[in-house]
């Protein structure tokens, strides 16, 4: 953990104390996250690091798209007692319908009805940050001829929904898992940071197939496209893991 990670988590313990109450929160706007200025700029490593400390007033925000990005940012600045990370890149992304803002607010993520099959899902995407977003927007089309499945997409716009309410406020209760996920699709999460970080939000909670695309160390700097394409982070990248959980799911069954 270098300096900077170092003092905010010492920040988030100064804020468990009694009487601690009523401060306003402390927002950090991350916007090089490794996906771009690979070995120049960052990582993904502050929110892994704020995810593990368990602490109930942090929130992983991660907006798909420049509306999103206003959004959360309105309120962060308006709330008190967090720690809020906002992570979103400097890069133009795609634009994304806002008519699942409201609740993507409210309960920190949404079903993109948009990219979504009305019925029940055979295999969900959840999407967070813009790079996922984007690559799951381009790959879902191609999936749903590919396979003859139902693709529903999520879109995260909270990562600590993620967790087990008994920790996060925002955490998903098994009722609300079925809702967003489906009942037994399988699930592909894409994530800007490390896998392991959502792999220790979901504790083993879903009992269904699961695979997660995210982050991870590339051997030295390379343009983005590669990037992306080395770490799965691409329409065939989605596509290959989207079979692998689609055949999966067909021997559960």
């Amino acid at each position: 953990m270098d300096q900077s990670q170092g003092t905010r988590s010492a920040h988030i313990k100064q804020r468990r104390l009694d009487g601690a109450k009523g401060l306003p929160s402390l927002n950090v706007l991350l916007t090089s996250y490794g996906w771009h200025n690979v070995h120049t700029h960052g990582d993904p490593s502050l929110a892994t690091a704020l995810l593990a400390l368990g602490a109930p007033g942090v929130r992983v925000l991660t907006p798909a798209d420049p509306t999103r990005t206003a959004a959360v940012l309105d309120e962060a600045l308006d709330s008190v007692d967090r720690v809020n990370l906002i992570i979103t890149g400097k890069h133009n992304r795609t634009l994304h319908p806002e008519d699942s803002l409201d609740e993507e607010r409210s309960r920190g993520l949404a079903v993109w009805s948009h990219l979504s099959d009305h019925d029940e899902p055979d295999l969900t995407i959840v999407t967070a940050g813009d790079i996922p977003a984007a690559v799951a927007a381009e790959a879902v089309g191609r999936i749903r001829d590919r396979h003859r499945c139902r693709v529903r997409v999520v879109n995260l716009l909270d990562l600590t929904v993620l967790g087990a309410p008994s920790t996060w406020p925002r955490g998903l209760k098994g009722c609300e898992v079925e809702h967003y996920l489906g009942s037994h699709a399988s699930v592909l999460f894409l994530t800007l940071g490390h896998p392991a970080a959502v792999w220790g939000l979901l504790a083993g909670r879903l009992r269904r197939p699961v695979d997660v695309i995210g982050w991870q160390e590339p051997a030295g700097p390379m343009p983005q496209r590669d990037l992306s394409r080395t770490m799965g982070m691409d329409v065939p990248g989605v596509e290959r893991a989207a079979d692998l959980l689609l055949a999966s799911r067909e021997v559960v069954r």
